[in-house]
């Protein structure tokens, strides 16, 4: 006959043994895609406008960050700036 062991029998080795299995996923990128040479930059801007750039994200399926992008490549060409590449 074989022993059994005294420890299968404390309460950690029990919660070892039924502790089940976690499955991580892994974590979606939010917002648009980094590149190694953008930079970040914090602006404030009224609540209103704010509401407008969630809807108009909204409506064309795009981060902020890509409105945001267009509009001030518009802007700096229309005042003869530099324009970002």
């Amino acid at each position: 006959m074989a022993k059994k062991s005294i420890l299968g029998a404390t309460p950690s080795a029990k919660k070892a043994a039924a502790a089940p299995k976690v499955v991580t996923e892994e974590k979606k990128p939010v917002g648009a895609p980094k590149k190694g040479h953008d930079k970040k930059i914090g602006i404030y801007v009224p609540a209103e406008t704010w509401k407008a750039l969630q809807h108009q994200k909204i409506q064309e399926e795009r981060p902020v960050s890509d409105i945001v992008n267009a509009a001030i490549n518009a802007y700096l060409k229309s005042v003869g700036g530099p324009e970002a590449k």
